[in-house]
């Protein structure tokens, strides 16, 4: 008797089928899903906002200071450095963004490059400003040089001015005169030492002396400094507003050596001759160099 091999059915596939989960977790997966999502709408709307923010900025306005100015210093001054080196409305760096991270750099070299600036210490910046820390030069006097007048301050460094010789007067300044040196660029320092005594004095009569015959000087005269066109004659003499009347000075401010009167008692000895006189007399020469007294002669 033959068999009859019946067929076995095929199993299912327990693999295939679709993973149950319980109602509990469904909630648990969406809320996370949810929390998911809101942590990165809010990243990405950072972005955007921080993305926002610095277009603003590029665009927006900012102001050029000078915070720690003296008052020593005319007001004018850092005015015109900003306005030479570009910092005023229209200028190339106030075309530049608050936020380019050369931006204190090209400040920093752009004020360095003014004679005006001796110093630039640092650049720093804020969210609509940019502080520029500088030490500034202010003038003493012009030196009279063929014909013109070179602005300088006290140590001679050139400053941006000059004038013909004839305008000088109107600026009441003590004039620095017989330079034989040339004026050097601007921003550097004249060479010689007969400008540099010759502004020692210039000083110390613009600060020290009385005003009585202050207001007769005319300028400080350097042509015989070391004792170039006459050895018996001062190193430094003071021109009046009298063309034949001068001051023998002598040697630069503290550089007496106890063979001159000091200086101190050479400002004494012109006080005592203006009042002697009543002003500075056409055709005198005083010599305040004697230590024991006021030499007066008639001028040749």
């Amino acid at each position: 008797m033959r068999h009859t091999r019946r067929n076995k059915p095929i199993p299912r596939d327990r693999g295939l089928r679709p993973p149950s989960i319980s109602p509990r977790s469904a909630r648990r997966l969406a809320l996370a899903l949810l929390w998911a999502g809101t942590f990165v709408g809010l990243a990405y709307g950072l972005h955007r906002l921080d993305a926002f923010a610095a277009e603003a900025a590029d665009g927006a306005p900012w102001t050029p200071q000078f915070p720690n100015v003296p008052g020593t210093i005319p007001d004018w001054i850092p005015i015109e450095v900003a306005d030479a080196v570009g910092l005023c409305e229209g200028g190339a760096l106030c075309a530049m963004s608050i936020n380019d991270p050369l931006l204190c750099e090209a400040i920093g070299t752009a004020v360095r490059s003014s004679p005006w600036v001796a110093k630039v210490e640092r650049v720093t910046k804020q969210p609509d400003a940019v502080n520029i820390y500088a030490s500034f030069r202010t003038f003493l006097t012009f030196v009279v040089y063929k014909g013109k007048g070179y602005l300088v301050d006290e140590e001679g460094f050139r400053l941006p001015r000059e004038e013909t010789e004839s305008r000088l007067p109107a600026y009441e300044m003590i004039l620095l005169e017989g330079v034989q040196e040339p004026p050097p660029p601007y921003g550097q320092a004249w060479e010689g030492e007969a400008v540099k005594g010759g502004l020692q004095l210039v000083k110390l009569l613009q600060n020290d002396c009385p005003p009585g015959p202050r207001a007769f000087i005319k300028a400080v005269d350097v042509s015989n400094y070391g004792g170039r066109k006459n050895p018996r004659d001062g190193w430094l003499s003071i021109r009046t507003v009298h063309a034949r009347t001068k001051i023998q000075w002598g040697y630069p401010p503290g550089e007496e050596y106890l063979t001159e009167a000091s200086a101190q008692k050479k400002l004494a000895y012109i006080q005592l001759a203006f009042s002697r006189y009543g002003e500075f007399p056409d055709g005198k020469i005083f010599d305040v160099r004697d230590r024991r007294d006021l030499q007066v002669s008639n001028a040749p």
